[in-house]
Formats: structure tokens, sequence, C-alpha cells
């Protein structure tokens, strides 16, 4: 299963019942999802570049490298994604709290969860940008219907594997259990771009067309880059690939660019 991106409100979800850890994805719009079965879209939409700010570069890396955000606080057309904890009854674990603990990553780039104060100052919450260590790499989350929001940063397009454990002290007993390692997997879009164009005889523009694979993109032309019309689609099958477009030979200036539908 593939979630669109139509503003849906989805969990990393934990549940603890008769002494059973559950993780899974909850979709606040469909229900419980398994996590093995439900990648988790990061649109292109979201791609934006690292600030110039030291706060920030020391765990996403160089200013003006790409870096793809779930944001904290939902946008039209993408995903809010958070961590919330259900039928989990009171008492049960130490200060009716327990832990999201990140155990191990998969993917081709960085991933950090953080959140932002009102004048943009960060708090890790957990990052690989110095490895992965479960004991630092956790987020305390309330037992009793807990809802938290936060950002999600990727730091290059593809797939990510993100494992997560859930744990807490138990009040009785004061042991700490914890759940199995569960994979929640992440895909993350790289936007599409026009590049390297060509001039060929009789009006024609060669393009080198780079997007992720199996994409399909809007080819679409500009005078002003302002108002957009749509040339043709292209499905681009290997993320690579050489596209012509026809050129206006009266027009004093044409811009093009590639978008996602």
């Amino acid at each position: 299963m593939f979630l669109s991106c139509t503003a849906r409100h989805v969990h990393v979800q934990i549940e603890y019942t008769e002494s059973q850890w559950a993780l899974f994805v909850y979709d606040f719009a469909v229900g419980r999802l398994p996590a093995a079965t439900t990648p988790l879209p990061v649109s292109s939409r979201l791609q934006s570049v690292v600030p110039d700010d030291p706060r920030y570069t020391r765990f996403l890396g160089s200013p003006g490298q790409p870096v793809w955000i779930l944001p904290a606080n939902a946008r039209p057309g993408e995903i809010s994604m958070g961590v919330g904890t259900s039928r989990i009854a009171p008492n049960v674990f130490s200060r009716n709290e327990v832990f999201l603990s990140l155990q191990r990553v998969d993917g081709p780039g960085r991933f950090t969860m953080y959140n932002a104060d009102l004048f943009g100052t960060p708090e890790v919450i957990m990052s690989t940008s110095d490895g992965v260590n479960p004991t630092v790499d956790r987020l305390p989350v309330p037992a009793l219907a807990g809802h938290l929001h936060m950002n999600w940063a990727f730091t290059a397009p593809g797939i990510y594997r993100l494992g997560f454990v859930a744990s807490g002290v138990l009040r009785s007993g004061g042991q700490l259990s914890s759940s199995p390692v569960v994979d929640f997997t992440f895909v993350v879009e790289q936007r599409p771009e026009l590049l390297s164009p060509r001039s060929f005889p009789r009006g024609f523009l060669s393009f080198t067309l780079q997007s992720a694979t199996n994409t399909v993109c809007r080819l679409e032309t500009s005078a002003n880059l302002q108002d957009w019309s749509a040339v043709r689609l292209v499905t681009n099958t290997t993320g690579v690939t050489e596209v012509q477009l026809s050129a206006d030979t009266n027009a004093p200036i044409q811009f093009f660019r590639a978008v996602i539908p």
C-alpha cells in the first residue's frame, strides 16, 4: 500500500496490551496499517536546501545542500507525520511514559527527527549525523493517548528503512520492557529537473530529464516564469532520460520546467 498525499494525518503508533507490544502505521482516515507493507511518501514538494545556519548544518549538512523535511505542521497535499500511543492502561509504566528509540537506519542519506522553537532553534530528538545510538536517539511519549508531532528530515532521495523499538519501565517490578525492532519505510521523492539543454535544427531543444525512477513528469513551458502551460507527460522509467521539446522560434525568451502532477 502507498498512502496518497492528501494531507493525511499519520502516526508511528505504539500499543501495549496484555504484555504485548505493537508498532504500526496509523492513518486517521483509514485506521491501522502494517508497517511492513505501508511505505510513507516524502514528496518532492518538500525538497528544500540546508540553511546557512550552524544550528542546522551541524545535523543536516552543508549549506545549500538538498534536504527533504516532513514538517511538524501539516502542509496541504502532504502527510502529517507524528508518533502516538493507544490502548495502554494507566499506571502500567513508570511516570506513564514510554519511549520510541531508533535502532537502525538503512538509506541513502542521513535521517534526523527534530523540533524547533518559536525562534527557530532546533531541538534534535534523534539523528544519524553521528551514527545511531538507541540510548540517545529516543523520543519520550506519554503512554496515555500520546500524540506528538515533529520534523522528519532526510538528506538524499531514495528509500529509507527506520528500525524503531518501543520500551518502557514497568511500574510493577521496575523492569524494562521492550518491543522487537519494527521497520518503517519512507520513500523520499527527488524533484524532477531539466538539465543540459541542447539546440537542434528546426526549433527543437533536447534536455536531460532527471527524476526518481518510474516517475510521471509533466513538462511545462512559460514566457514569464509565472504562467505555465503543459507540453506533455513523460514517464521517466530509468531516472535519467533525454527528451526533445519544440521551441517557439518567434518568442523572445522561453522557459521550460518539469513537475510532478
